[in-house]
């Protein structure tokens, strides 16, 4: 269900090309899967538009250190949050995403010290991390997986970027046979679900829906940028379809780039062709 992601490029390790800031405990005493780091680049205006990137790695795996594509989002301007969140094997869903709440509400929390606007939020993430980001996209309007600190701060986004997120985990095997894989494509990957659910999602189908992005959308959603490759063996592609089409009869903007050759992650993602739309995204949404 996950690919290794690459890590920030060693020339965006220098100090002198932006701020960091690294292991920042969001939520005390969570340990090491409840922190984050802040990228502040260098001769930005403050306070700036910030964008909290989600990694994936089938909600069990990688860190806030796999940074995909998204670390280019620092060339151009913003503020860039990157955190950890429990894996299923700590703590089953909704922890996931009360955590991913938890880091938006510390980013409005702190935003005056590190220069972030709170009405300028994004987030970006691939995978078990876009589907953690659809689920922020379209929750603002409950305070239902708030918990901890930081409660007199919202948990809302005001945009979302998402590289191929399962968004309904209940049409999920119907969305493989639609797209032409076997039923041994969707058992390899449905093995890791049990540990995020609970159980299996034909016996864990409240959780199931719980965990579906698709089940929340409603005309207050923020806007969407989805991007997902129509060969994808692990995530099928009519999961960011579906999705998109149904905060589109809510009235809510949701865009979708489909490539065509592209599987669950790959060079296809990186290049300027599909990676540029999501910077123009960011930037209409978020006031860049």
């Amino acid at each position: 269900m996950y690919i290794k992601r690459n890590e920030l490029p060693a020339r965006r390790q220098r100090s002198e090309t932006m701020k960091i800031i690294k292991d920042i405990e969001f939520i005390p005493g969570g340990g090491e899967r409840n922190t984050l780091d802040v990228y502040v680049p260098d001769g930005i205006e403050t306070p700036a538009a910030a964008i909290l990137r989600i990694h994936g790695g089938a909600w069990r795996a990688y860190s806030k250190n796999d940074l995909h594509v998204a670390h280019r989002l620092i060339d151009h301007g913003f503020i860039f949050v990157s955190a950890n969140y429990r894996y299923s094997s700590q703590a089953k869903f909704p922890a996931q995403l009360q955590d991913c709440k938890a880091a938006v509400r510390w980013m409005r929390a702190n935003s005056a010290e590190y220069g972030i606007d709170p009405e300028r939020i994004g987030v970006c993430g691939d995978s078990a991390g876009g589907h953690l980001a659809c689920l922020l996209g379209v929750t603002g309007n409950t305070r239902h997986f708030d918990v901890g600190l930081n409660l007199d701060q919202r948990s809302d986004v005001q945009a979302v970027g998402a590289w191929y997120p399962p968004t309904d985990f209940l049409a999920w095997e119907q969305h493989f046979k639609d797209c032409g894989f076997s039923k041994e494509t969707a058992a390899g990957v449905f093995e890791c679900i049990p540990a995020l659910l609970g159980n299996s999602i034909d016996a864990a189908t409240g959780n199931a829906k719980l965990a579906s992005p698709i089940r929340y959308a409603h005309p207050g959603s923020a806007p969407y940028l989805l991007i997902h490759g129509k060969k994808d063996p692990v995530v099928p592609y009519l999961q960011s379809v579906v999705f998109a089409e149904a905060l589109k009869k809510e009235g809510v903007e949701a865009e979708t780039i489909l490539i065509d050759d592209a599987v669950h992650g790959g060079a296809q993602f990186d290049g300027d062709d599909n990676f540029m739309p999501l910077v123009e995204f960011f930037k209409r949404h978020l006031g860049r």
